[in-house]
């Protein structure tokens, strides 16, 4: 994904912290806004929270960036790359991409329910491997 594309297509400046945000969210794939602002004031120490904040939100509203709800633990964001499912450790909260065919679901929903299904968004809980003792 261009990110100076993405962002110009929706209007918005293209500036050094919002290129930064988005660098870094694509680095780690899920983060935390904490995390996030760790993240960018050791590459950009003046960055405020607040700054971080308000971009996010921003990119979260224009579709750039999702937010994912953590039970328990504070929401996590990525970049938006269309319909997936997320698994996440119930355990230590870690957050992993699962490759699945959104068309199969969304025709599984019609068929069974009669329900159209615009987008995806489906979060499966667990235990990861390195919580339930199964690191191989």
């Amino acid at each position: 994904m261009n990110f100076e594309e993405s962002l110009r297509s929706k209007n918005l400046k293209v500036t050094p912290q919002r290129m930064l945000l988005l660098s870094e969210i694509r680095g780690k794939g899920h983060v935390c806004i904490d995390e996030l602002h760790k993240l960018v004031k050791a590459v950009s120490p003046s960055v405020s929270l607040a700054t971080i904040y308000k971009n996010v939100n921003l990119l979260v509203e224009e579709g750039l960036l999702k937010e994912i709800p953590i039970e328990g633990a504070k929401p996590v964001y990525e970049i938006n790359v269309g319909d997936h499912v997320h698994y996440v450790c119930s355990k230590c909260g870690y957050v992993e991409d699962l490759e699945t065919d959104s068309y199969e679901l969304k025709k599984f929903f019609y068929e069974k329910y009669g329900k159209y299904v615009d987008s995806v968004g489906v979060m499966i809980k667990g235990t990861c491997r390195s919580c339930s003792g199964m690191n191989s």
